[in-house]
């Protein structure tokens, strides 16, 4: 084949372009690595994502979990680490080997003596410390939540297992989740598909006391010492164990201003679009109470009224009524039920 037949340039002129090519590079410089902070970022985006969606069981939710991941694998490969590709790798082992992430996050805290944000990771033997007027929401990879009240230590022992040296904790589990054993000082509580609160304070030179209040379902003290070892705390009771060992039960409603910090920390529900009944029904989940409406044709209504604005920031029972003022629709705590009725 001759010289002019062929799709190469003669020799002297590939010289030439090799030492331009060569010449803008060498203006453009190495390409940096991707600053710690937004590796940092991604990393956690990467696994509060899965978090979420691992939270539901369905076939459904895998996959659109699958799909996100590739396509944020794509972006990352494209992107941030072309020229790292190892620390893709860095990331599935991180994400992997966290227990929980860090969802909601108001005031300052601690992990391990330096300040976090929220999409936080949480690791074995992680130490946490909430300040003054803090409060978080922590969603561990089986579906259990915990809420972390201002003024609370606590060590992450593994995925089911936590040591609480002072403060307090609220638990929001499901049927399926595998229990969550809260070590303290006066014994070990866990719980089967429950929402529990569990407090531990010190009580001068005497020790700690321990003192779990069940909201729904039921938990149990494993106490440490004391005739009575095991103690069953049925839903809307409450139990304290004293420094010296005493126990004392009591009983709770619903809406008793216990759970108010707790609440305060619920999951914002998106209200543009949604009908009455799903508001409703958020309230009964994130509060424990059990729909009652007063009529099926009352429950029809509010499932074709529908609702519009953005997410508030209202604990459940008061976006409650702030909410249904925008309606005609009235719902009122009686025990267990929360009572609905409308008025035309």
């Amino acid at each position: 084949m001759n010289a002019s037949d062929s799709n190469e340039p003669p020799h002297g002129n590939r010289g030439e372009q090799n030492d331009k090519l060569a010449q803008l590079l060498a203006k453009a410089g190495a390409r940096p690595a991707p600053a710690a902070r937004i590796e940092a970022e991604v990393r956690a985006a990467v696994h509060a994502e899965w978090l979420h969606l691992t939270q539901g069981r369905k076939r459904k939710q895998q996959q659109r979990w699958l799909a996100a991941a590739a396509v944020l694998v794509c972006a990352i490969s494209a992107g941030l680490w072309v020229r790292h590709p190892a620390n893709v790798d860095d990331v599935t082992a991180s994400s992997a080997s966290a227990l929980a992430v860090v969802t909601q996050l108001h005031g300052d805290a601690q992990l391990n003596n330096a300040a976090i944000a929220t999409a936080a990771q949480i690791h074995a033997n992680d130490v946490l410390r909430s300040g003054e007027d803090a409060g978080m929401r922590i969603d561990l990879s089986n579906g259990v939540s915990v809420r972390v009240a201002a003024n609370t230590e606590l060590q992450w022992r593994d995925a089911n297992s936590l040591q609480l040296s002072q403060g307090m904790v609220y638990v929001d589990s499901h049927a399926n989740a595998a229990p969550l054993i809260i070590h303290t000082e006066r014994g070990d509580v866990t719980h089967l598909g429950t929402r529990y609160l569990v407090d531990v304070k010190q009580q001068s030179l005497r020790g700690q006391s321990l003192h779990v209040a069940v909201r729904e379902g039921k938990a149990l003290i494993r106490a440490t010492g004391g005739v009575d070892n095991q103690i069953t705390i049925d839903s809307l009771q409450q139990v304290n164990v004293g420094a010296n060992g005493d126990v004392a039960r009591g009983d709770l409603q619903l809406n008793d201003s216990l759970w108010q910090w707790a609440d305060a920390l619920a999951q914002p529900f998106m209200i543009e679009n949604r009908s009455v009944a799903d508001f409703l029904q958020w309230v009964a989940s994130e509060t424990g109470c059990e729909l009652d409406y007063v009529s099926p044709a009352v429950k029809a209504a509010a499932s074709h009224t529908v609702l519009h604005g953005q997410a508030g920031t209202q604990p459940p029972l008061q976006a409650m009524q702030t909410v249904l003022s925008t309606t005609d629709f009235h719902a009122a705590v009686s025990g267990r039920q929360l009572v609905i009725t409308q008025q035309r």
